[in-house]
C-alpha cells in the first residue's frame, strides 16, 4: 500500500512539476511527505531514490551519451599521449642536432688547430734550416751557384735510397742564377 502511495506521489509530482525536479531530493521529499501525511497519516523522515525506471529510448539515449563521453575522453587521452610523444621526439631531435653541431665544430676546430700547428712547425723548421744554411754559406764564403752545387752533393751523399735518380745534365752557373 505504501509503495503505491509513494508511486502516486511521485507521478503526481512529476506531472505537476516536470521531470527536471524529479532529481532534486528536497523537492521530492517534500512532495512524498505531503502525500503520505494526507493519505496515510505518516511522516517520511528520509528519502533516497535508488533507481528510476525510464522508457527504453531514454535509457538507450543516456547509455549512448555515456559511451560518447567515454569515446571523447579516450580521444583526448590519445591526443595528449600523441602530443607528449611528438614533444619528446622533438626534444630528442633538438638534442641530437646540438650534439651533431658540437661534434662538427669540435672536429673542425681540431682540423684547424692541427693545420695551424703543422704550418707553424713547418715555418719554424724552414726558418731554422735557412739560418743554419745561411751560416754554412757564410763560413764557407760560397756564392749562390757554388752553394747549390754543395747542397746537391750533400743530398746525394746522405741519401740511403736505392731508388735515387740523379740527372746527369750539366747546368751552367749562369742558368742557376736565373
Amino acid at each position: 500500500f505504501f509503495f503505491f502511495q509513494a508511486e502516486d506521489g511521485i507521478r503526481d509530482f512529476c506531472l505537476s512539476r516536470g521531470l527536471g525536479d524529479v532529481y532534486k531530493r528536497q523537492v521530492m521529499h517534500q512532495a512524498l511527505s505531503g502525500n503520505f501525511s494526507q493519505c496515510c497519516f505518516a511522516r517520511v523522515d528520509f528519502f533516497q531514490l535508488r533507481s528510476v525506471d525510464l522508457p527504453h529510448k531514454f535509457e538507450e539515449s543516456i547509455s549512448l551519451s555515456e559511451v560518447k563521453k567515454q569515446d571523447i575522453q579516450r580521444a583526448h587521452a590519445q591526443s595528449n599521449k600523441t602530443q607528449i610523444e611528438l614533444d619528446t621526439k622533438l626534444k630528442v631531435s633538438e638534442y641530437q642536432k646540438n650534439v651533431t653541431i658540437n661534434l662538427a665544430k669540435g672536429d673542425g676546430q681540431a682540423i684547424l688547430n692541427s693545420a695551424m700547428a703543422n704550418a707553424t712547425a713547418f715555418k719554424l723548421v724552414q726558418g731554422a734550416q735557412a739560418e743554419r744554411l745561411g751560416g754554412v754559406k757564410s763560413q764557407l764564403k760560397l756564392e749562390n751557384a757554388d752553394f747549390l752545387m754543395f747542397m746537391k752533393s750533400r743530398l746525394v751523399r746522405d741519401c740511403d735510397s736505392k731508388n735515387l735518380v740523379v740527372s746527369l745534365r750539366n747546368m751552367e752557373p749562369e742558368q742557376i742564377k736565373k
